[in-house]
């Protein structure tokens, strides 16, 4: 069950759901491509599986823990130590959908999960952005 719905864990867009009204005259399902660029990024995530997703987790939670390590000052650690933290509610949160709804209408009940990720995410081009700033100078 958690295998199958991490295939459409980066799915912001529901398949069977079209976003246009139907007085559009747009076929019913079709959607509108004018702000896909965020969803067509998500939705290309290379893995598909659990194995991948625990692995992103994986490589994601190691790289934290080194970067915390590493910090000097209390303002780094604490950041470090909210990314965990939105790490594990994230892994939380996909654990329980799938375990509470099942496969039936993941991409909807994975709301949280996918914010939470974006969160990671910027944090993540955040400090990627401040690391290459100090390699520069």
């Amino acid at each position: 069950m958690l295998n199958r719905a991490a295939g459409q864990t980066f799915s912001l867009r529901p398949e069977n759901l079209g976003n246009f009204e139907e007085a559009s005259g747009a076929s019913p399902g079709a959607k509108s491509q004018t702000f896909a660029l965020w969803s067509s990024v998500r939705e290309s995530f290379p893995s598909k599986s659990l194995a991948g997703l625990v692995a992103a987790f994986s490589l994601a939670t190691l790289a934290t823990v080194r970067v915390r390590r590493q910090c000097n000052t209390s303002q780094c650690r604490m950041l470090a130590e909210l990314f965990l933290l939105l790490l594990v509610m994230s892994a939380l949160d996909f654990t329980i959908v799938c375990l509470a709804s099942g496969a039936l209408d993941v991409v909807k009940h994975l709301f949280i999960f996918n914010l939470l990720a974006d969160m990671l995410v910027i944090m993540t081009a955040g400090y990627m952005g401040k690391w290459w700033t100090t390699v520069v100078k």
